[in-house]
């Protein structure tokens, strides 16, 4: 990117580059802190036709609460089918693993550059690969723990999952 801001025709690009290379049969999810925007401006101006049945728009959970909510009702992952309990910012992090790097590069030349940020990608690839198990051990624990606090939540209420779902689906068309 050669211009500041999140430009949408970047995300366009990138989206058509890699729906093409990908099965048909494939549905996408794209977590994106404007996501929203580039779900409403592809139907409004009819962009990627040839994708959209296949593609599913989220925001970040971190942006999502900064968004209004009618938003949030369509675009916050932890509300739709897809996500589970993603929070959509591995990109987020995966910058924070390298923004120590940032006033080096910065004064260094476009290759150097390149080099270096491969090198450290390729060792946080692997410190992330050694402890991938602890990760995963730690992951399974949460998702335990929540489990069993939605099951106690989920037992205290009277309704039933089916007019739970339909009130929910009647807020998202009243406030759309």
């Amino acid at each position: 990117m050669w211009t500041p801001g999140e430009q949408q025709f970047y995300a366009f690009t990138l989206i058509d580059v890699v729906m093409a290379e990908l099965p048909e049969h494939w549905r996408v999810g794209i977590l994106y802190d404007i996501g929203y925007q580039i779900h409403r401006s592809a139907l409004k101006w009819d962009l990627l036709p040839q994708w959209m049945p296949r593609i599913i728009f989220a925001i970040s959970v971190f942006h999502a609460y900064s968004h209004q909510w009618v938003c949030q009702l369509w675009y916050h992952p932890q509300k739709g089918d897809v996500w589970g309990l993603t929070d959509g910012e591995g990109c987020e992090h995966l910058w924070s693993d390298l923004q120590r790097l940032i006033p080096n590069l910065h004064v260094s030349g476009y290759h150097h550059r390149l080099f270096i940020l491969d090198l450290q990608i390729e060792h946080l690839d692997d410190v992330k690969l050694s402890q991938a198990g602890i990760w995963l051990e730690r992951c399974v624990k949460s998702m335990m723990e929540h489990l069993f606090l939605a099951q106690q939540k989920r037992s205290a209420i009277i309704y039933s999952d089916e007019y739970l779902q339909a009130q929910f689906e009647e807020q998202r068309a009243y406030q759309s």
